[in-house]
């Protein structure tokens, strides 16, 4: 770290770390900002040279939540029962997205694109019609949003009465 910011003084790292905040702030790295968070455990040592295999599995099973589970990109879950089991999502803001957190009444945490040329009409979308908040790519990217999870949690969910598109879809095929 040091010596990129010695090659370019206006690099800023974003680091997520439970090593002390001292450790960085006594080193020669400037330009950071610290996130306390336990990130990865390494590995458990009884000793600077005898590592406890055992004690690592046992913390490293310990390390996520129980109600976490990690997917690979193509899974077999239906996206619409993931968003509906969740209590907040947060994401880059598309149609489909969209439409199930919208369906689902869950909170959303979304990220323009830029380059999305319906982006805008999507977010005027989201803050009229649900509960949401915007937030930059470079404030998630930086976690700026960890720290607000407990008030990003406490979003009350938006209430609607209107069917949804499936079964307006229904209704009117069975109408014919």
């Amino acid at each position: 770290m040091i010596a990129l910011q010695e090659i370019n003084p206006s690099i800023r790292f974003e680091i997520y770390t439970q090593t002390p905040l001292w450790f960085f702030q006594s080193s020669l790295v400037n330009n950071f900002n610290y996130h306390p968070l336990l990130t990865d455990i390494g590995l458990i040592q009884t000793s600077p040279l005898h590592i406890d295999l055992k004690q690592t599995i046992v913390h490293l099973n310990n390390f996520f939540p129980k109600n976490m589970v990690l997917l690979p990109y193509h899974s077999n879950f239906y996206h619409p029962d993931l968003i509906g089991s969740s209590d907040l999502v947060l994401g880059k803001l598309g149609y489909s997205t969209l439409a199930e957190t919208y369906w689902a009444k869950i909170p959303f945490g979304y990220i323009t694109r830029s380059n999305f040329r319906e982006s805008d009409i999507l977010a005027t979308f989201v803050t009229q019609e649900m509960s949401d908040f915007a937030m930059s790519e470079s404030d998630f990217i930086a976690g700026k949003w960890i720290s607000m999870l407990p008030s990003y949690l406490g979003l009350s969910s938006p209430k609607r009465n209107e069917p949804n598109g499936f079964e307006q879809i229904a209704n009117f095929i069975t109408s014919l």
